[in-house]
């Protein structure tokens, strides 16, 4: 494993600046709505990302004017609401975004109604969006998160040791004969890393193996990642760091005993093409001037009057004013 390189961006203030930022009018906000279908999860395995976005009447996109706290609730009392890398979920939705992304799990299966509620700081306005979600025990469900991604197209699986990438009809061939996980119930021994990926260079990216179906035993189990820039680790949970753009496939090589088992997922790494609109006390503005969205969750910005630590699951896709307290 390559450590972890913290990205800090780093301002020298020469005078006070007032921050300039255009404001779309809360007043023109009338709904809360999911853009998302209902899904169904296998049970303690996460679910495909969940999106909640604010409209206007005329029923478009519309961006708030003011950091939104952000509530999750189930009716499900086992229900957890996550991020991507299965950690607790950012209960915040900043200022100029109109939509907000997390992941649901649960360890009981049944159907559920999921409520998103936010409410303005200042205005204290309060929007809400209901959907039901169907949590089940049975790992053919077609929901399995093995296949899903936020940001891609499903990649699909074969029973041979190859498998067709959806995007761009290329093959890719592993050295283990063993079949890829594809959702049937006489399959003895199954393995998962989740969605699909989307990273940024220099920035760590977390992969976990787990056992389809969830309450597999893992006793005898082995666990080989390799992440396709020439590079391996051994063991359940691994954080790697891509150092160049591009997409990579990552295999996950597992055996129990006298089984083997194998999966794949997809990351595209990007390059953070980001700039500093403007900096004050209380708020900062960042560009985004690539077309990929970027994820700055954990950066730190800092200048000579302190700093700011950037909430997780913070993203920037064009031009993004958020307030935050100074470290």
């Amino acid at each position: 494993m390559k450590r972890r390189t913290r990205v800090f961006l780093s301002i020298f203030l020469f005078g006070f600046l007032v921050p300039f930022c255009v404001f779309a009018d809360s007043n023109n906000i009338s709904s809360l709505l999911f853009t998302t279908d209902s899904q169904s999860v296998v049970t303690n395995t996460l679910s495909q990302a969940l999106t909640v976005q604010t409209e206007n009447a005329a029923g478009t996109a519309e961006k708030v004017s003011e950091t939104n706290d952000v509530t999750f609730t189930s009716t499900s009392v086992t229900g957890k609401f996550l991020n991507s890398s299965g950690g607790a979920v950012s209960t915040t939705m900043s200022t100029n975004t109109a939509s907000r992304t997390f992941y649901y799990e649960d360890s009981t299966a049944g159907t559920y109604t999921i409520t998103v509620t936010i409410k303005g700081r200042t205005s204290g306005k309060t929007f809400s969006a209901t959907q039901t979600i169907t949590v089940t025990g049975n790992n053919s469900s077609s929901s399995d998160n093995s296949n899903a991604s936020a940001d891609d197209s499903t990649a699909s699986s074969t029973s041979d040791n190859s498998s067709s990438d959806s995007d761009n009809d290329s093959t890719y061939s592993y050295s283990s004969q063993a079949t890829i996980y594809g959702g049937q119930e006489d399959e003895p021994f199954n393995v998962t890393i989740g969605r699909n990926r989307l990273a940024t260079v220099g920035e760590p990216v977390t992969f976990q193996a787990k056992m389809i179906p969830a309450d597999s035993s893992y006793s005898g189990a082995s666990f080989h990642f390799s992440f396709g820039d020439g590079t391996e680790w051994n063991g359940m949970l691994a954080k790697h760091t891509y150092e160049y753009p591009g997409e990579y496939v990552v295999i996950l090589d597992a055996t129990r005993y006298s089984d083997e088992a194998v999966a794949q997922v997809k990351v595209k790494v990007v390059s953070a093409d980001l700039s500093l609109q403007n900096v004050a006390n209380d708020s900062v503005t960042i560009k985004n001037n690539g077309s990929d969205e970027i994820n700055i969750g954990g950066w730190t910005l800092s200048d000579n009057l302190g700093g700011f630590t950037v909430p997780e699951d913070t993203i920037v896709e064009g031009i993004l004013t958020s307030q935050y307290q100074r470290a």
